[in-house]
């Protein structure tokens, strides 16, 4: 139903028959109607805005349409008397030639994902924007992976930019868990299964891959494995190492990293056991979400500082 009612909105199809029929977004034949406009598929979104998300639409078909650009300048004068805040438009790639003449009304790229485009128009004239920019960040998750005999996990990438060994790691995935980022690129660097147990340190940089800012967090995961199985596409070699050596030979902020577990660690009784929580350790509760109900959020704080959470 909403792709019939969406069809003259979306484009103008010309007459294929004489006896005045027109072909549909399947291809089909239909009946000649009036265009509906593009107010009658909106929708209303958060912080009173407005949304249009445009159907797919078969390439053969999915013309551009002369309508379009004055019923979306009709559209905006409506939302902006109703005190709409923003407009934004959902385009499939199918429909991309809606981008150009969305932009000529004042719509600005926000975001491309999951096979969409997303243009955004801010409504308020007397107040600047006030949406935020889309993936400010990217996530990356080294996992410090030391046992009993104070060595600690390392590798050296085919690729590398860095001489020497580093910690396995990599950038979390969409939707997935500091800790089980961790987990998860120290099994498929080296072959080892290890669980997590703190995070170290988090580092923040700007300008990194597509310009976007970078926030490198160090986890402190213990071994539930130990024998290597480098990936051999990205990893040219994977070993145990002590930890001083480690230190000795890394970068400034990972020596700084290792040497302040190696400290910690050695005062603890010995041997030392790799599940043993330092002080330098940020330990993880699971709790649930004041803001979305029936989700839970981790939180990390100090592991000194617990006994002053009750």
């Amino acid at each position: 139903m909403l792709m019939r009612r969406c069809c003259g909105a979306l484009m103008r199809v010309r007459a294929l028959t004489s006896k005045g029929g027109c072909v549909g977004l399947g291809g089909g034949v239909g009946v000649r109607r009036a265009a509906s406009s593009l107010r009658d598929i909106a929708e209303a979104g958060r912080y009173n805005s407005v949304s249009i998300k445009l159907p797919q639409a078969d390439w053969l078909t999915a013309q551009p349409n002369p309508d379009f650009k004055a019923d979306l300048e009709q559209s905006l004068v409506q939302w902006q008397e109703q005190q709409k805040t923003a407009a934004w438009i959902v385009v499939p790639p199918s429909l991309s030639w809606a981008v150009y003449p969305a932009t000529e009304c004042g719509f600005q790229l926000h975001h491309v994902r999951d096979d969409h485009i997303y243009l955004m128009k801010w409504l308020e004239a007397d107040t600047s924007c006030r949406v935020p920019p889309y993936a400010t960040h990217q996530v990356g998750v080294a996992g410090l992976v030391l046992d009993k005999d104070m060595n600690v996990l390392v590798i050296k990438e085919r690729n590398a930019r860095v001489s020497g060994f580093k910690l396995p790691g990599g950038l979390s995935d969409p939707g997935e868990d500091i800790h089980t980022t961790a987990e998860r690129e120290v099994l498929e660097e080296t072959g080892v299964q290890c669980k997590f147990h703190s995070i170290l340190s988090m580092r923040q940089q700007h300008k990194a891959a597509y310009g976007v800012s970078d926030l490198y967090i160090v986890c402190r995961c213990t071994p539930v494995t130990t024998d290597i199985e480098a990936c051999p596409t990205e990893i040219a070699e994977a070993r145990w190492m002590p930890i001083h050596d480690y230190a000795a030979q890394t970068t400034d902020m990972n020596a700084r990293i290792a040497r302040m577990v190696a400290a910690e660690a050695e005062q603890q009784p010995q041997p030392f056991h790799p599940a043993t929580t330092l002080a330098c350790d940020m330990t993880m509760r699971t709790l649930p979400s004041v803001v979305h109900k029936n989700r839970l959020f981790d939180l990390y704080l100090p592991a000194a500082a617990a006994k002053h959470e009750q």
